[in-house]
């Protein structure tokens, strides 16, 4: 069978081969037998895990008279270490006395001075021992952002309990800023996360995802480390990520970023993820209500 007409058969049914759960990829390549690469073209899945499924989720050894191939791969979006002017939320974000880098959520707005701020998490813009001042780079020194050239904010605030992981930097750059996230529509106002709805949210390290609100009331013992140690979180959003869309919601670096709904309302500030099969990719997040007021700030 010539390769146009494997290739048509490929694209008729890959839609179909990614609604099953753990599909990574579809193409087309030479099959592989015992480790090595045989003559036969074979339209190849690529599937996170290996693993028994059930019958009507088993890849058929020929799809239309074309070989089939089952691979272990998964494949990673490069983290965005790009500088941003403007600023806006879902890029990279750090402290310039530490070298690390979550995401900056979104630009809100101090209630008494109206001032512009940067809201993330605490542990990624302040953490222990800081002090307020303590200079935030765009992008975080781990990836590239170099101090005092791409400073932009200086920390104000911070809670870190029960409630909440967050914290704020006023805005002191000649950079801009746009009350958008990064490849998605501009912010419009807050709401409450519900049981079942979908949410996006946009990373430093997985970009755009999708994932649905699982949880409304997750409680959760967190180890913080250092001398923060252990917090039993309450009162917490649960994400799973939509495996129609993507295996993962939230990778290692996404803390930070804001959780939105389908009408662009913020609901959430994510700040921890359960890397653990077969719950890799799942995501916990802050009630925004409680975020803003622990810091004593409004959306943009």
């Amino acid at each position: 069978m010539d390769m146009e007409k494997i290739i048509k058969i490929k694209r008729s049914v890959e839609d179909e081969l990614f609604k099953r759960p753990g599909v990574t990829g579809v193409e087309i390549g030479y099959k592989i037998k015992n480790g090595k690469q045989t003559n036969d073209l074979a339209i190849r899945v690529h599937v996170k895990e290996k693993k028994d499924v059930d019958k009507d989720q088993i890849i058929p050894d020929a799809i239309e008279g074309v070989k089939t191939d089952v691979l272990e791969r998964i494949y990673y979006p490069a983290a965005d270490t790009t500088t941003y002017d403007p600023l806006m939320g879902g890029i990279s974000i750090g402290k310039c006395d530490i070298v690390n880098a979550g995401t900056l959520g979104c630009i809100v707005f101090d209630n008494a001075s109206n001032d512009p701020m940067l809201l993330s998490c605490w542990h990624v813009i302040a953490r222990e021992g800081c002090n307020v001042g303590d200079v935030i780079c765009q992008p975080g020194r781990s990836d590239g952002g170099q101090c005092p050239n791409n400073g932009v904010a200086s920390l104000q605030r911070w809670r870190i309990n029960e409630k909440v992981d967050c914290a704020v930097a006023k805005l002191d750059s000649s950079r801009g800023k746009k009350c958008e996230i990064a490849d998605m529509l501009g912010i419009n106002g807050t709401s409450i996360a519900q049981f079942g709805q979908e949410v996006w949210k946009r990373g430093r390290t997985s970009n755009v995802t999708r994932g649905i609100v699982e949880s409304i009331d997750f409680s959760s013992l967190i180890d913080y480390g250092g001398t923060t140690g252990p917090i039993m979180v309450k009162d917490q959003i649960g994400i799973a990520p939509d495996l129609i869309v993507n295996l993962s919601f939230f990778e290692e670096g996404d803390s930070g970023s804001v959780l939105v709904n389908s009408n662009n309302e913020v609901v959430g500030l994510l700040h921890a993820h359960l890397n653990l099969p077969p719950f890799t990719g799942h995501a916990m997040a802050n009630h925004i209500a409680n975020v803003l007021t622990a810091l004593d700030i409004h959306m943009c």
